[in-house]
């Protein structure tokens, strides 16, 4: 039993037919393409033409399918920001809890809170261009992936230009920069007395 669709001429068909007994092949009319027009198919009465679709019905239905995609495009974009933010956010506060002996230190020392901060930055930079570099070919051999699974079901070819890797990586920065700042920011606030107790 053959699920795929095939495609014939009406005239390899008739011959399909006509040795029926000896053709190997078992097969019935899924759709037929023709050059007639709604009017001129409404007017053939046959039980075997169940409904008509036009060039036009294609395009529209291909359109609706296309916005329904990019809603979701947009809302697997904005989850991902969502959860990048958060993961970020953690990491970057660990972090900083990590290195409250040594930045206590630092200040001790007589460094100022804005060079502290601008080692923490730094450091949060370094890693986000670690994670890009590592992030974007995994990411795009899962999506390869993934459309190869998905074969069967749709027909997806996997195109990425230039762009979308700019502005994921000005993404990236940008929310790990804002991220960083706000968590350096707990320099100023550090209890240098209470510090040395715990010590």
């Amino acid at each position: 039993l053959m699920s795929e669709s095939i495609i014939m001429t009406p005239t390899y068909a008739a011959k399909l037919e006509s040795n029926e007994d000896r053709s190997p092949y078992t097969y019935k009319y899924s759709q037929l393409f023709s050059d007639m027009t709604r009017e001129q198919i409404d007017k053939i009465e046959s039980p075997i033409i169940i409904g008509v679709r036009t060039h036009e019905d294609l395009i529209r239905s291909f359109d609706n399918y296309k916005k329904l995609t990019n809603v979701i495009i947009l809302m697997l974009i904005f989850l991902s920001l969502v959860l990048g933010s958060v993961v970020l956010y953690n990491l970057t506060t660990l972090g900083y809890v990590e290195k409250m002996k040594d930045l206590i230190t630092l200040k001790i020392l007589g460094f100022k809170d804005k060079y502290i901060r601008k080692i923490l930055v730094n450091q949060s930079f370094a890693l986000s261009i670690i994670g890009i570099l590592l992030g974007m070919p995994i990411g795009y051999i899962v999506l390869q992936k993934m459309l190869v699974l998905l074969g069967s079901e749709y027909e997806m070819s996997l195109v990425l230009k230039p762009q979308s890797f700019i502005y994921s990586i000005l993404i990236v920065m940008g929310v790990s920069l804002l991220v960083s700042y706000a968590i350096s920011g707990r320099v100023k606030k550090l209890n240098l007395v209470e510090a040395i107790k715990d010590e």
